[in-house]
């Protein structure tokens, strides 16, 4: 049988984890928390943070324009980043 402590250490329940960490992304930002703020705070990475956070920016229809300025980067990281994830 599989223990609770097992069930842990699996793939899937540490890609749930993961999954639901960034999904507390864009709330986290409309409580004005920075990117690094919020990696810290759930204990990800910079970078899976910021590439939530622009993905959530530009589907809310932010320009590219807009999500570099609202998030400190230039624009063309956040092209970087789109293209990425398309």
């Amino acid at each position: 049988m599989l223990g609770l402590s097992d069930f842990r250490q699996t793939r899937v329940y540490q890609e749930t984890v993961e999954e639901a960490k960034l999904e507390t992304v864009p709330f986290m930002l409309t409580l004005g928390a920075s990117v690094e703020q919020i990696a810290q705070g759930i204990g990800l990475d910079v970078e899976q943070v910021r590439q939530a956070a622009v993905s959530h920016l530009l589907a809310s229809q932010m320009s590219v324009e807009q999500v570099a300025e609202a998030l400190g980067l230039d624009v063309e990281a956040v092209r970087q980043i789109e293209a990425s994830n398309a």
